[in-house]
C-alpha cells in the first residue's frame, strides 16, 4: 500500500478527526494552567522557588482534587458534526471491504473509551511536534514532553475515583502496556511523571488499514492456554488433576513438573493452569536487567498469574541465583518444568512445594497426542506417527502447521497429500538440530548391497523389525514393566572393514529411509578435562532422541573398554565416564549401534545391555565374487581380461575390496586407459595389502604376479 492510497488517507482522516476532542480538552488543561499562572504575583520566579502565594494556591488546588468532583473536567465529547463525519468514514471503509484502524483497535482488545483515548493522546506527538510543547506547558517543565500518566487521566477522568481506576489501566500488568502498544518509560520515582510513548509500529497500525492487531501486539510472557490439551489425555492425570485442585485455592506453591522434552512438560503446565481458571505467564529466560525482572513479577502478582519458568533454559548462575532472590519477595505461584529438578531455598521460602515427575507417553497416549493436534488424521496415521516420532505435544501441533501450509502451497486443496506433507514436516522438525559431536548419514545402502552369510543377513534386517516392533512389546503386551530402561541396542564386532558400518546404515534405512543416523565422532566426545567427556555424551544422546535417529558408535573400545583398577587420578575419573556411559545407555530410548574391531575389550556391564550381538566373519570367497562384482559398477569401462576366479581368493574385507576397485579406476583414469583391467586392479590390490600392513601372497597371483610390482603406466 502506498503512502497516498484512498485507503491510507481515509484512515488518517479518522485519526485527525478522532484528535479533535483531545484538542479541545488539551486547549481546556492549557487554559486551567495560565490561569492558575495568572493568580500569581510573580509567575516568572515558580520553576526556580516556590513563594508563599504559590503555596496557598497548591492547597486549593488539592482541595479541589479532594472533593472527587463528579462533572467531567474536560469536554471529550465530539460534536454532531464529527460524529456524522465519523460515520461516514465508517461507510466507505465498509465499503471498501476494510474496517477503519482505530475502530479494528478497539474491538480486537476490547478497549475502553479511557484506553482508546490514551492510545490517541499518546499518538498525538507522532501527528505534529506541537503537543511535544503542548504537554510541556501543561506538566509546567520544559524537560517533560510526553504525556505522563497525570496528564492522561486528568485529561481523560471525570473523578478522582476515575483516576484512581485509569492508572491499572496504564500500569505495567494494563492491557496497552502488555501487549506493547503503549511504552512507559522506567519507572520514576513519583508514579504520577511516569511517561508514555506510543509504539511507532503501533502509530503506523493506525493509519494502515488491515493490520491484526491481535497478531502484531501480542503479550510477549503470556502463554495461551485457550486451546491447552485436556488433562485427561495424559499419562500422569491424576497427580496433574490434584495440582490443579491446589492451584483453585489461590494459595503460593512451588511445582515442579520434571521430564525429557518429550514428556509434554510445558502442555501439561498449560493444561494445568488452564483447568485451574489461572493466567500463565512465561518467565523470559534471555539474561535480564534487574528492573526487568522485577517488574514481570509485578505484572505477573498483579494479575495473580502462575509464573512459569523452563528450567532447561535458565540463564547463567548469576540471573538464576537473582530471579530466585527476588522470587522470595513476591506472593505469585511458581510452576518450573525441565528434564532436572532446579530447587533453589528462595523459590521454597513461603511456598508450598508439589513435585510431578511426568511419565513418558506410552505409544496410546502419543497416539492420542497426535489425534488432537491432527484433527483430520486417522487414528492408524497418528498410531505410525507415535511409533515413529517421540514428539512433544507442543512439536506435534507444529508439525502439523507445517504440514498444512506445505500441502496448502504444493498441493492447492488435494487432501490426499495431507500424509505426505505431515510426514515431511516430521522429517523436517526431527532434523532441526545439528550435533558437534556426531555427523548426520542419511541412509543409502539397501539389504541387497549388503554381502553377509544369509543368516548373519538376516539377522541384522531383523534389527530394523525389532525397533519398529518394541513398542507393541514394551507398552501394548506390557513386556516394558520389566526393563530399566528402553530401546533397542546393538553390538556389532569383526575385524575393520567386514561390513559394520553398512549394516548399521541398512538398518537405519529399514527403520526410516528418511532419517538420519548420526555417527559419533569420538575425538571430538573424548575431553581431558574432567566432567566434560559425561556431558558431550549427554549431549549426543540428547541429540539422538530429540531427532529421532538412529544413533551409531564406530570403533567404540575408547568409550566401552573395560573398567580398571585406579591406580592414579585419571582412571578414576576415566571409570566415572564409564559408569555415566552405562547409564545413559541403558535409558536411551531409541536405537543404538556400537560397532568395535575387539569384542574382548568391551567391559561386561555393556554386554548385559545388549539385545543384540552380532558377530561379523571376514568373507568368504563366494562372498567376495560378490563384493567385486558389486564394488565394480556396471557402468564402469571394464577389460574382458578381468580374473574375477582369482580376485575372489585373495583374502580382502568388503572395505579392501571396494577400495582396491577405486584405486584401480584411478589408475586407470590416469593413464587414460579405455577400460580398467588386471594391469589396474593387481597393483591397486598390492597397495591395499600394504595399506593393511599384510604381505600379498604372490602366489595367489599366478601369471599376474608381474603386475604387483610394476609400476603404473605413464599418461600419455
Amino acid at each position: 500500500m502506498s503512502d497516498r492510497s484512498p485507503d491510507r488517507e481515509l484512515a488518517v482522516e479518522h485519526l485527525l478527526l478522532r484528535l479533535r476532542p483531545i484538542n479541545r480538552a488539551l486547549k481546556m488543561a492549557a487554559e486551567s494552567r495560565a490561569a492558575i499562572g495568572a493568580k500569581l504575583m510573580r509567575p516568572d520566579v515558580r520553576q526556580s522557588c516556590i513563594t508563599e502565594q504559590h503555596v496557598l494556591q497548591l492547597f486549593a488546588e488539592a482541595d479541589r482534587f479532594s472533593k472527587a468532583a463528579s462533572a467531567l473536567p474536560f469536554d471529550l465529547q465530539p460534536t454532531a458534526d464529527e460524529s456524522r463525519q465519523e460515520e461516514r468514514l465508517r461507510n466507505v471503509a465498509t465499503r471498501r471491504g476494510w474496517r477503519l484502524p482505530l475502530d479494528t483497535m478497539a474491538e480486537q482488545f476490547d478497549l475502553t473509551s479511557f484506553e482508546t483515548n490514551a492510545v490517541l493522546v499518546c499518538a498525538a506527538p507522532q501527528v505534529s511536534n506541537a503537543y511535544h510543547r503542548i504537554y510541556a506547558y501543561i506538566h509546567d517543565d520544559l524537560n517533560r514532553l510526553a504525556p505522563s500518566l497525570e496528564l492522561i487521566i486528568g485529561l481523560l477522568s471525570s473523578s478522582l475515583i476515575e483516576q484512581f481506576a485509569h492508572r491499572e489501566k496504564l500500569a505495567p500488568q494494563g492491557l496497552l502496556c502488555r501487549h506493547g502498544i503503549l511504552r512507559a518509560e522506567t519507572e520514576p520515582a513519583n508514579p504520577l511523571h511516569r511517561e508514555y510513548r506510543l509504539d511507532v509500529a503501533a502509530f503506523d497500525a493506525l493509519v494502515r488499514p488491515g493490520v491484526d492487531w491481535r497478531g502484531a501486539f501480542r503479550d510477549a510472557d503470556l502463554v495461551e492456554t485457550a486451546s491447552a490439551l485436556p488433562l485427561a489425555i495424559f499419562p500422569d492425570r491424576q497427580e496433574l488433576l490434584r495440582v490443579t485442585g491446589l492451584l483453585q485455592t489461590g494459595g503460593r506453591y512451588a511445582i515442579g513438573l520434571w521430564g525429557k522434552p518429550h514428556h509434554g512438560g510445558a502442555e501439561a503446565a498449560a493444561a494445568v493452569v488452564s483447568a485451574a481458571g489461572r493466567m500463565l505467564r512465561r518467565f523470559p529466560m534471555e539474561p535480564a536487567e534487574e528492573p526487568h525482572v522485577g517488574e514481570f513479577l509485578r505484572v505477573a502478582e498483579a494479575l495473580d498469574a502462575v509464573v512459569w519458568i523452563d528450567a532447561d533454559n535458565l540463564p547463567g548462575r548469576e540471573d538464576a541465583a537473582r530471579l530466585a532472590a527476588r522470587l522470595t519477595a513476591r506472593s505469585v505461584s511458581v510452576l518450573t518444568t525441565g528434564s532436572e529438578p532446579w530447587r533453589p531455598l528462595e523459590l521454597l521460602n513461603g511456598r508450598a512445594l508439589i513435585d510431578v515427575v511426568l511419565a513418558a507417553p506410552g505409544r496410546l497416549e502419543r497416539q492420542r497426542f497426535w489425534q488432537a493436534a491432527a484433527p483430520d488424521a486417522g487414528p492408524q496415521t497418528c498410531l505410525t506417527l507415535a511409533d515413529r516420532y517421540q514428539f512433544s505435544p507442543g512439536a506435534m501441533r507444529a508439525a502439523v502447521s507445517a504440514a498444512e501450509l506445505h500441502r496448502r502451497t504444493t498441493y492447492g486443496d488435494a487432501d490426499t497429500a495431507s500424509d505426505v506433507s505431515l510426514e515431511r514436516a516430521c522429517r523436517t522438525i526431527s532434523l532441526r538440530q545439528v550435533s558437534q559431536f556426531a555427523r548426520t548419514i542419511m541412509p543409502r545402502r539397501r539389504p541387497e548391497e549388503l554381502v553377509l552369510p544369509s543368516d548373519l543377513h538376516r539377522r541384522v534386517v531383523e534389527v530394523a523389525g525389532f525397533y519398529r516392533a518394541q513398542a507393541l512389546v514394551d507398552e501394548g503386551w506390557g513386556f516394558g514393566r520389566l526393563l530399566s530402561g528402553g530401546g533397542i541396542k546393538v553390538l556389532m564386532t569383526g575385524d575393520s572393514g567386514t561390513g559394520k558400518t553398512a549394516a548399521a546404515e541398512v538398518i537405519a534405512g529399514e527403520v526410516d529411509r528418511d532419517q538420519p543416523m548420526l555417527k559419533v565422532h569420538l575425538a571430538s566426545v573424548v575431553s581431558k578435562w574432567v566432567g566434560e567427556t559425561e556431558k558431550n555424551l549427554d549431549a549426543v544422546f540428547q541429540h539422538a532422541e530429540e531427532s529421532h535417529a538412529v544413533l551409531f558408535f564406530d570403533e567404540a573400545d575408547s568409550l566401552f573398554a573395560k573398567r580398571g583398577e585406579v591406580d592414579k587420578g585419571s582412571d578414576r575419573y576415566a571409570n566415572l565416564e564409564v559408569g555415566f556411559l552405562l547409564q545413559r545407555l541403558e535409558d536411551f530410548g531409541g536405537l543404538a549401534i556400537l560397532a568395535s574391531n575387539h569384542k574382548d575389550q568391551i567391559d561386561e556391564a555393556f554386554m548385559r545391555r545388549f539385545q543384540v550381538v552380532l558377530h561379523f566373519p571376514r568373507p568368504t570367497p563366494g562372498e567376495r565374487l560378490r563384493l567385486w562384482r558389486l564394488a565394480l559398477p556396471p557402468q564402469a569401462p571394464l577389460d574382458a581380461d578381468i580374473d574375477f576366479d582369482l580376485l575372489q581368493k585373495l583374502d580382502l574385507t568388503g572395505a579392501g575390496i571396494v577400495n582396491s576397485a577405486r584405486t584401480a579406476a584411478l589408475l586407470a583414469a590416469l593413464e587414460q586407459a579405455p577400460g580398467i583391467g588386471m594391469a589396474h586392479l593387481v597393483p591397486a590390490i598390492a597397495r591395499q595389502f600394504q595399506h593393511e600392513a599384510r604381505l600379498l601372497p604372490m602366489s595367489q597371483l599366478g601369471r599376474h604376479a608381474a603386475l604387483a610390482a610394476a609400476p603404473p603406466a605413464p599418461p600419455p
